[in-house]
């Protein structure tokens, strides 16, 4: 009996290690999954550890300035140096900053850490300038300043004979010298007339009446040679006053309104043309 019992405890033990035996290759199948979750969850806490953090203030400083800057120096080149006309220089403008969002876009696509600062100075740098345009474009301005007036050269009254004893002279007068119309360069519609009036002192202003063109960022009275096309020898008169209205300027000593006989309504912003008006003598 003794030993029946013996043989019976010994296969129970072997039966229990065979068992054991089979269960340990599904018990290492299982616990093999846990370890790769845990090397990957190891791996992905060190590259969170070695990924970049955000650059530091005065870096993102610089970064702002630098991608301000060459928006700026692309919205000069394809607005104020290619574009021939003011709707084509806004044209061009929109088309620039599109493909400078996606030029941005692909240099911090790799560089996660930069992106918060350069959408900061594109957004700022576009929001900027469309208000500028914008509220200029809206916010027209019509003046009606008191023009002087002068006698046509041509009408002036010759002298019949020389009279035997002096005559008291004459009062001196202004005199009209010259004046023509306004036409439109290609932004929108213009009208209105320019002329130049030499004043009894000598001195040379420039009328413009009626004017009527398209308000815009920093308008300019240029005085230009021939046809006005070209205004590389310009003569600046300064802001203009208003899009509408009345106006006057005295040119600067020295100029000859038979040389300088074009009145330009010039964007010095993006450098284009809004209205020309070449003046005949009179």
């Amino acid at each position: 009996m003794a030993e029946g019992q013996t043989r019976e405890q010994g296969a129970e033990r072997r039966s229990e290690q065979e068992r054991r035996q089979k269960d340990t290759p599904d018990e290492e199948e299982t616990r093999e999954p846990q370890k790769t979750e845990a090397r990957e969850k190891d791996s992905d806490e060190d590259d969170e550890d070695q990924r970049p953090g955000p650059p530091p203030p005065f870096r993102a400083f610089l970064l702002i300035c630098a991608t301000v800057g060459f928006l700026i120096l692309g919205l000069l080149l394809f607005s104020a140096a290619i574009a021939p006309t003011y709707i084509s220089a806004l044209i061009l403008a929109a088309a620039w900053f599109v493909g400078a969002y996606f030029l941005l876009g692909r240099f911090t696509r790799n560089r996660r850490q930069l992106r918060f600062p350069i959408r900061i100075a594109f957004g700022g740098t576009v929001l900027a300038i469309l208000l500028w345009v914008g509220i200029n474009s809206i916010n027209g301005k019509t003046v009606h300043e008191q023009l002087v007036t002068g006698q046509k050269v041509s009408q002036a009254k010759p002298t019949a004979r020389v009279p035997e004893k002096p005559a008291k002279p004459a009062p001196p007068q202004n005199r009209l010298l010259s004046t023509g119309k306004f036409e439109s360069a290609g932004a929108g519609s213009a009208s209105g007339q320019a002329s130049y009036v030499q004043l009894k002192n000598g001195t040379v202003v420039v009328t413009i009446k009626g004017l009527d063109v398209m308000s815009a960022p920093t308008l300019h009275v240029f005085l230009a040679k021939a046809d006005g096309k070209d205004v590389s020898a310009h003569k600046d008169l300064g802001s203009i006053k208003g899009n509408k209205g009345d106006m006057q300027y005295t040119i600067p000593p020295g100029t000859d309104p038979r040389q300088y006989k074009t009145v330009v309504i010039w964007n010095k912003a993006f450098g284009v043309p809004f209205a020309r008006a070449e003046t005949k003598l009179q």
